[in-house]
Formats: structure tokens, sequence, C-alpha cells
């Protein structure tokens, strides 16, 4: 339910978007296959003419290399080229070319520091983001792209992130400095899951530690790019891992914008299934995304039914799912309507699903600007249960993530709580699942 003072259909007006902030403008991911460089470029043009899509991303390097090992700087210096070749042939033109950068975090085997798990077993197609060589190798790769191509934009694969905790040297190292205790890792993983105040401290700063080595990375490759192309806006792609990796969405949207207005894609979507039960399930971080992080970041919804060799998602499914991202006030979309083969157009469901709707999503974008998403409170903090809106979304009743009157406890929410927030909790309206009450 949406309201402005009073609840109210925001659906019953329907008008066209007349202002530049109430048009949708999506980002088109394009696999970049060097031989068919000629059918890209003529494929963009048809998505340019017939539906007027206007911004694109090519994406490379391969994510063979995690397997490979890591890419040296012959990789990225390539890659550039092409991508400014692709780029050259809309000069004059009101398309725009980027880039959607797949080696990141998870970028292959260097001479780099790797992820070391929990359970001590080394992701070894994974890089530290403390190793400082590894940081300016990574950011040296991405600013070479930039200095060859100027991409007007950036996506930083959704690898970006410590997949909930690097215990490596360098992590413990830090950790010792901030609490004055060196914990080893096998002395570290009991305190992390005790519950006593001592260990919520150290959580804390385990969380934070976390947060800050991969905003310390992206703040490097904001340096390297701002010496060459200021002006170029970087955009993290969200993982599904970043609230265990300490909430990290918003430092680093942060570090990677610099003086640029901060963007994100967050995820939101529905792999391999066109089933329409998960959809309440599968929107609602776009939700929680718009109502917690700061109001001036441009969120992107991710639009993307991966694989994207195949498409498993119905052009219906997906249009809800956008319907909702723009009901809920998403600014665009990160819209996957090719797939990464020879033919990236061979399906046109998804694209002309847009042409049909496009009117509709940005009437919609507007008729509900400076309103609120109003209902029960799915009460939750980052990494915490969400299963109530497996009850709201299927029976219809109207849910919120913020300043809900009602709220809806499920999981061990209750366990991440002071005493005062839980009393002033019981004060209110509630409900509560057999483990939040248990």
């Amino acid at each position: 339910m949406l309201a402005t003072g009073e609840l109210f259909s925001a659906f019953a007006s329907y008008r066209p978007a007349t202002k530049i902030e109430d048009s949708i403008n999506p980002i088109i991911p394009l696999e970049l296959f060097p031989d068919f460089e000629d059918e890209m470029i003529s494929g963009i043009l048809t998505l340019n003419r017939q539906y007027g899509f206007k911004r694109f991303l090519m994406v490379g390097p391969s994510k063979e290399y995690r397997y490979l090992g890591f890419p040296g700087i012959q990789v990225f210096r390539d890659l550039g080229t092409q991508i400014l070749n692709v780029k050259n042939q809309f000069i004059g033109s009101d398309i725009e070319i980027g880039w959607w950068c797949t080696t990141t975090i998870r970028t292959g085997k260097g001479n780099f520091q790797s992820i070391i798990r929990e359970d001590g077993s080394i992701a070894e197609e994974a890089c530290c983001p403390l190793d400082q060589e590894y940081r300016d190798t990574f950011s040296d790769h991405v600013a070479e792209v930039v200095k060859i191509a100027r991409p007007f934009w950036i996506n930083f694969e959704d690898d970006y992130h410590l997949n909930g905790g690097c215990c490596c040297p360098l992590h413990l190292d830090e950790l010792a400095k901030r609490v004055n205790k060196y914990y080893s890792r096998e002395e570290l993983l009991p305190v992390l899951r005790g519950k006593t105040a001592e260990n919520c401290d150290l959580q804390q700063t385990w969380s934070e530690l976390k947060r800050d080595s991969l905003a310390g990375l992206a703040a490097s490759v904001r340096e390297k790019v701002d010496r060459i192309a200021p002006e170029t806006r970087l955009c993290l792609c969200q993982s599904g891992a970043s609230e265990r990796d300490g909430n990290f969405t918003e430092a680093v949207t942060k570090a990677f914008a610099g003086k640029t207005r901060p963007t994100v894609r967050v995820f939101g979507s529905s792999y391999f299934s066109d089933d329409p039960l998960d959809l309440p399930e599968a929107i609602f971080n776009p939700l929680y995304q718009r109502q917690h992080l700061p109001e001036n970041f441009e969120l992107f919804h991710e639009s993307d039914s991966f694989p994207h060799t195949r498409f498993f998602m119905s052009g219906n499914k997906l249009k809800s799912l956008m319907t909702a991202a723009f009901a809920y006030g998403l600014d665009d979309s990160l819209f996957y309507i090719s797939q990464y083969l020879e033919d990236p157009l061979e399906e046109a469901g998804y694209r002309e699903m847009y042409r049909n709707e496009v009117n509709r999503f940005m009437a919609l974008k507007s008729a509900l600007k400076g309103c609120f998403v109003d209902g029960c409170e799915i009460l939750r903090k980052p990494g915490t249960s969400i299963n109530w809106v497996n009850i709201t979304g299927r029976h219809g009743i109207p849910h919120t993530s913020k300043g809900g009157k009602v709220k809806l406890v499920s999981g061990d929410m209750i366990n991440h709580m002071d005493d005062e927030e839980i009393t002033g909790l019981l004060k209110g309206r509630i409900f509560l699942d057999g483990q939040a009450a248990f």
C-alpha cells in the first residue's frame, strides 16, 4: 500500500511522464564477443531505433579467468580497445557505451593473498581486498580501460564480497590492531558465534572490518579513475552476501561514487524460475534498500532472469518485478533483454514487454513521487529473517520495511535487539512467529 498522508490506491491514476526525473532509461548489458563486433553494433542500433534504449554496457573480461588465473594488464588493454571500437561507431548519436567489469574479487589466482574462508579452506580464485598489491593491480586494470575507452559508466560484478568473511593473516592482523588482542581463526570463530556482551562488541568490530576492507578497495579504484575521468560513474552490483560482510552496500557505494552521484544495482530478481510464488520475497530487498539507503542514492533494479544464455522467466513475471520496483521508488533498471550468445537478440520477449509497458512504468514512477510504502512492518536488521513476507505477500496483506504501526517479527530477530528495543516493541502491536516468540 502506498500513501501520502492517507492511504490511497496509487494505481488509480495514469498519466504520461513528462519530466526527465520521471523517465526511465534502462542500462542494457551485452556480452562482448570480439569476432561478432559487427553483429553487436547492428543489435545496438536495432535496440536504439526500435525500442529507444540508449545506454549499453560491454561485459568483460571473461569469467573464465577465475579458473585460468589472474588476468594480466594486456587483457584490459585489449578490452579497452574493443569497447572504444564499439563506442566510436555511435559518435554523434544518443547512444552511450559503458563497461561491466566481471572480474573483481573473484578474478582468478594471482600472486596475492587469497581469501581464507571461516572453515580454513582457501578460495583460490578470490583475492583479499586488504592485500595492497592486489588493490593497486586491480585499480590499475580498471584505470587502463578508462584511459583507453572512457566508458560513461562501470558496473562491478556482484561477486564483490567476502562470502561471509576472510580469515587470512591480513584480516586477523587488522582485527588485532582494532581490539588490541590477536585472535587466530580457531579462536575467533567461537567468539563470533557467542552471545555475551563482550562477544557482541567483537562481532561488531569484525563486521566493520569486513565492510571497511571492501570499501577500501572501492576507494582505490575511484582514486585511479578520478585521475583520468572523474565524471565516470562507478556502480556496485549489490551481492546477496552484502549483509553478512558488514552490511557494506552503503559504504562501498559511496567509495565507488567519489564526487559523482552514488548508484547501486540492488539485487531483487528470481533466477531459473517462472514460479510467481517467490515474487514478494524476491522484490523485498529493493523495498528495504530504498527505505534504508540514503535518499540521494540512485537505485537500479536487477531486471535479470539469469542465466544469461537462456531466459527461464516469462516476460509477465519480469514485468511484475519491475512494476513493484518502480512502485517502491527505484530509479531505473539494469535490464537483461539480450542473451550472452552470438545472436544476443534471438529472444524478443523482454524487450517487447518493455515497449508495451514503458509508458505505464513511467506513469507509475511519476504518480508515486513523494509517497511512502505503508502496511505492516516486517521488522528486521541486516542479516535477519524476512519470513513474514511469504505470508503477507501471498495473502495480499500490505507490508513495508519501515514505519509500520504493526510489527511482524520472525526468526532470531529478537537476539539482535537490546532490552530497550524489545521493551519498545512489546508496547506496540506485534506478531511473532514461533521462533521469535520462543
